[in-house]
């Protein structure tokens, strides 16, 4: 049995020992999905048998893409040495944005270190061994809109993504054509700052949401938490909640093999009094389940298990 003073006492270190990953040069401007779960977890502290490791990755990501070699050799020095005082003994447990985009350091990661994150990657060559846990979550909280489903929407249908998977690569091609340009009246943007793209879902009735590489995609909840209905297209139907949540109440489910071009005749055909009631049951289901405390509250509660 853990001894949960050794628990605790290894906590308040790696808390202490962490924080300068959260003022790292200019990274402390980045808002992110770690940090919004930090403050969340400094405000409560649960109890756990388990170890959380606050280490902000995508403050991380921002110093590997955007600072000069020796900083970056600094930083994945920095992360080798928090790594290198774990105790083997111990089961920790780290949340980041995205499993995918931390490379640099993630391989190294030991393995009693389990991972929480909205977005999963599982062709991950250095993900053999580990455990990886999936977030129903948007990865920002602190800065999105939360727009109301009555929020005034002039925009009937957007999509903000890049096609880099077979089904946004084929939904792409439906919605450029041969002449390259956007048919349909839709609203498509494809690289654009974050608070632009906010906008963009909260005036819009419908998002069109992908699947990537896992069978759903977090934009999908980023579509929910701005009060929009998602348009979900997946060759695979797997959502979270399905035992508890009529999803047929919250989203459009498009087969992305054969009903992709039939996507402005589906959304056209859903009447005012339809789009309403989605949408409302769309910020009920996020209230219960997607928002930022019930998201931290399973997170910590599971982690407790593991």
């Amino acid at each position: 049995m853990k001894n949960l003073k050794s628990i605790q006492k290894e906590q308040n270190r790696l808390i202490e020992d962490c924080q300068p990953t959260w003022d790292i040069r200019a990274a402390s401007q980045v808002m992110s999905f770690e940090r919004d779960v930090y403050q969340w977890y400094l405000q409560h502290r649960p109890n756990s048998k388990n170890v959380f490791l606050p280490l902000f990755w995508t403050a991380i990501w921002h110093v590997v893409h955007n600072y000069s070699e020796d900083a970056v050799a600094e930083l994945v020095e920095y992360v080798s040495e928090v790594y290198d005082s774990l105790n083997k003994d111990i089961t920790y447990y780290t949340i980041t944005s995205e499993v995918h985009c931390n490379k640099q350091t993630f391989p190294k990661l030991p393995l009693n270190v389990q991972v929480y994150s909205p977005t999963i990657s599982y062709e991950e060559e250095w993900a053999d061994g580990r455990n990886f846990y999936l977030i129903p979550s948007p990865p920002l909280h602190s800065i999105a809109k939360e727009t109301s489903p009555y929020h005034i929407r002039d925009i009937f249908c957007s999509y903000c993504m890049v096609g880099e998977y077979s089904c946004r690569k084929r939904l792409n091609d439906f919605l450029y054509g041969d002449e390259g340009r956007c048919h349909h009246n839709f609203v498509v943007s494809l690289r654009i700052p974050y608070q632009i793209y906010s906008d963009i879902l909260g005036r819009s009735t419908f998002v069109l949401t992908p699947r990537g590489t896992h069978p759903y995609c977090h934009r999908l909840f980023e579509a929910i938490q701005h009060g929009a209905i998602p348009v979900y297209i997946s060759d695979k139907f797997s959502l979270p909640y399905s035992d508890e949540v009529d999803w047929n109440k919250i989203a459009v489910l498009v087969d992305m093999n054969n009903d992709i071009e039939k996507i402005p005749d589906i959304l056209r055909s859903i009447s005012h009094e339809r789009i309403q009631e989605m949408q409302i049951y769309g910020r009920w289901f996020f209230e219960k389940y997607v928002k930022l405390d019930k998201m931290c509250e399973r997170i910590f509660t599971h982690a407790n298990t593991i």
